[in-house]
């Protein structure tokens, strides 16, 4: 897969990954500058609503990423329709977004006690809901430009949206706006180039007054969410126990001890980020290969050269953390340790990723649904059923629980692997 990418890297593709290499390294940046200035408080809910946006939003794409891409890449009969198919999901997210958005200014108290661990911050709903529609439209705005393989405009967009989040909140918040008006202006104004960047929202929006939702059984957007409601399941739980830490600690410890584990987990999500941008390039490609080209030399190969990004990553930030935290004067936010143990979740989370790969070509999604339901189940019997209360026991238990996933997962793909050449 990588290798693949690789062998066939031209000067396009190498440049839409250079962007977003910058742009990540300019998101990692923006997000240490945000904890030298903001409370541990401001810092928390900053992070929290980031982070569960991208939960929520993922689900409302109802899991259409990986098979629209699979089928407009695998026929060209169908490009022409790729804008109207487009079109249509689109709606269906939008009015999706509309219904929770509804749910959740009913029940904000709710929302606010356990999102935020406290029911005054209820206002932070609102800005939540601007990061909702924000990523939304964004992830289509992607996807489109993904289809059409539209790399350097696609990367652009990317990190122009982001310069304009960043420089918006530092310009606002020096003018002595709140913090909380700073934060909704930034994405407000974020937003509005979203949308102009989007010509399939303009034509969304012309189409909306004349032309309803068709899911036809044979349809095309049918098919899509069909074999999309499998990923989607597949994505709520396999990302379900790392966003419960979020509300785990938030609820249980506190919103500032969450801000230390969530400016943790920004610096270790950096090389992931980057493994994450090869693999969208190439894994539609190899999902849908013809099983008798499925190759295990590749793959191994795939993932040693995420081992080497991630490994070299680790001593990289091993030598300069200490620095990095004195800059920060911050002190409440060094935690090696917690950055370690993290970095081991997240390395073998990387591995559940890669042990995905031929068993969702064998299309055996039950499969990895019994998983990651068994994955779950241990994480919430360690964590309610032992009497600590600490910042590390989370982490831990999701260690223990991908351990074992990892494990059934090898046993899983061995046993395949010599049926695949019992029966050749």
């Amino acid at each position: 897969m990588i290798n693949k990418l690789f062998n066939h890297l031209n000067f396009n593709v190498s440049k839409y990954y250079s962007i977003l290499i910058l742009d990540k390294i300019i998101s990692v940046f923006f997000l240490f500058f945000l904890a030298k200035i903001l409370t541990e408080s401001e810092y928390g809910l900053y992070s929290m609503s980031i982070s569960i946006s991208s939960y929520i939003s993922n689900i409302l794409l109802f899991g259409i990423g990986t098979p629209i891409l699979v089928i407009f890449s695998k026929s060209s009969n169908l490009s022409k329709k790729t804008f109207e198919v487009i079109i249509n999901l689109f709606k269906i997210s939008i009015l999706s977004l509309f219904f929770f958005s509804v749910f959740l200014i009913t029940f904000n108290k709710f929302f606010s006690r356990n999102l935020f661990g406290d029911e005054s911050y209820v206002i932070f709903l609102l800005p939540l809901i601007i990061i909702f529609v924000f990523d939304i439209i964004s992830e289509y705005n992607i996807i489109y430009h993904r289809i059409k393989e539209r790399f350097i405009i696609n990367s652009k967009f990317l990190i122009f949206r982001n310069l304009i989040r960043i420089l918006s909140f530092l310009i606002f918040y020096q003018l002595d706006y709140s913090f909380i008006l700073s934060f909704l202006f930034s994405y407000l104004l974020a937003l509005f180039y979203t949308l102009r960047q989007n010509s399939f929202f303009i034509k969304f929006i012309s189409s909306v007054y004349y032309s309803g939702i068709l899911l036809e059984k044979k349809s095309i957007e049918s098919k899509i969410l069909k074999e999309g409601f499998l990923f989607l399941i597949i994505y709520i739980l396999m990302n379900f126990n790392l966003y419960f830490i979020n509300f785990y600690i938030i609820n249980f410890i506190a919103l500032e001890t969450y801000a230390t584990y969530a400016f943790n987990l920004t610096i270790v999500n950096a090389p992931f980020t980057i493994i994450n941008f090869l693999v969208y390039y190439s894994f539609p490609k190899y999902l849908y290969e013809n099983k008798k080209k499925l190759s295990y030399k590749n793959l191994i190969k795939d993932f040693l050269l995420g081992v080497i990004v991630i490994l070299s990553f680790f001593l990289f930030i091993y030598f300069i953390y200490d620095f990095l935290l004195f800059q920060l004067s911050k002190n409440s936010f060094s935690n090696f340790n917690l950055l370690t143990i993290i970095y081991i979740y997240m390395f073998m989370n990387s591995v559940v990723n890669f042990l995905c790969f031929p068993i969702l070509k064998e299309k055996k999604y039950l499969k990895l649904i019994l998983i990651f339901l068994i994955s779950i189940l241990i994480n919430l019997t360690v964590i309610f059923l032992t009497e600590s209360i600490n910042i590390y026991k989370p982490i831990l238990s999701l260690i223990f629980a991908q351990s074992v996933v990892i494990l059934i997962m090898f046993i899983s793909i061995y046993e395949r692997k010599n049926t695949f050449y019992s029966t050749s």
